[in-house]
Parts: C-alpha cells; structure tokens; sequence
C-alpha cells in the first residue's frame, strides 16, 4: 500500500491536541471551561436543555439495504438489538449529545448474551445470538490523551476516569465516535459554545461586579458623606 503523502495539519504534542490558541481553553482548562459555561450559565444551559429535550422524542427507524431477504433480516436484528438495550433511548441519546458542549463524545457498547430473561443478562430474546447491553459513556473530561498513528490519524485514547483513575488505552474502532465541527480530523472536534466563550466571560465578570457593588452601597447608606475644610490661615 503506497504512503498517503502529506498530513492533516492537526498540531498535537505527546497525544495533546494543541490547536486552541486561546490559553485559557487548552487541553483540560477547555473542557472545565466548557462545563462551567453548560452549568452556570442561564442561557446557555436552556439552549441545551431545549436541544436535548427535543432530540430526546426522536426514534429510530432501521431500514434494509435492499429487498433481499438477508438484508431484512439483518435490519430487524439490528432494531432488536436497539430494543433490547438497558435503559431509555432518550436518555442514551442524551450522553451521546454531550458532544454539543465538549465537541466529542465517546460511547462504548456493552455486548450481552441473549439467553432471555433468565440469562445472566436480560434480554427480551433467547436466540443466543450477542446484542448491546448498553452503550456507556466514556467521560470526555477523563481523555488523558489521544493515540495517532505515523499518518496522523487518532486511533485510539487514553482513558483515566474517576474513581480509581486506572489508565487504560482503548482504540476508537470499540467505540461510537462524535464529533461536532470536526477540523484537521481532530477527534476532539469544536465545542458548540467555542464561539460564544468571550461573551460568557465578560458576563461573568460584569455579573461579579454588580454584585459586589451594591453590598458596598448598602454598608455606606446612611453615614453620610465625609466633608473637609481648609483653615483660613
């Protein structure tokens, strides 16, 4: 297989993606950045919840590649598979929208045995044929670093999450991989509130200062007001 000449671009420094040029929103300080604004912020976190409770309603429909027999069977085994996962799909789907705030997010499907009810995981089938149990999310705060390949491409991520903070390296062909305004292939992608950063900012510190000043007022009130006089000689 030749070499592909050339490469993304994508500037990245021992697994770290150093594309952001604002210090403020590198590496973890970004993804801190990108929770707070998610949380604190009124506007912000009702835009998400309308975003997220809209996409919640939504369904799936999984429709055959053709009209030959094997396609229609593999279409109702994948439909059985989303049916019989543990949990909501809403509120699946709700991890997997965490790529709004973050830019990526990182879902990992859990496989069972469909033994039925009685198996050692339930399952509404007991054909014995392997199913999702669930896709589990993988904490985008918890991406220690990414792996790349000699041609710059991510091929897997460093994963150390709470609360034993084990390191463990799992490649991205085992999970379901999102990505917001992906650029220069980065898997970290662009948070949807990248844009609107420095307006949530200068908020924050104006908010601190209207609240800061009229304590100041209050304590004052009513001490009147300190006069100076210069002695004739």
């Amino acid at each position: 297989v030749p070499a592909v000449p050339g490469a993304t671009g994508l500037i990245h420094y021992g697994g770290v993606i150093s594309e952001e040029w604002d210090r403020r929103l590198q590496a973890q300080r970004g993804l801190r950045a990108w929770r707070e604004m998610a949380d604190a912020d009124a506007s912000v976190g009702s835009l998400l919840y309308a975003i997220t409770s809209m996409a919640r309603q939504t369904g799936y429909m999984i429709l055959p590649a053709s009209d030959a027999p094997a396609a229609i069977e593999a279409a109702t085994y994948v439909e059985g598979c989303f049916d019989d996962m543990t949990g909501t799909w809403g509120d699946t789907l709700a991890e997997v929208l965490s790529c709004l705030v973050y830019g990526f997010s990182l879902m990992l499907p859990v496989y069972k045995l469909r033994e039925g009810m009685a198996g050692k995981q339930p399952s509404a089938f007991d054909d014995g044929r392997i199913g999702w149990d669930r896709w589990s999310p993988r904490a985008q705060e918890a991406v220690d670093r990414w792996v790349f390949n000699d041609d710059g491409e991510a091929v897997a991520f460093v994963h150390r999450a709470p609360p034993k903070y084990t390191t463990v390296t799992i490649p991205l062909d085992r999970v379901l991989h999102f990505v917001i305004r992906q650029r220069k292939g980065s898997p970290q992608g662009v948070s949807l509130l990248r844009n609107a950063f420095d307006a949530y900012y200068a908020k924050k510190s104006l908010q601190r200062l209207e609240a800061i000043a009229p304590a100041f007022a209050c304590r004052n009130s009513g001490c009147g007001v300190p006069v100076g006089t210069v002695p004739s000689s």
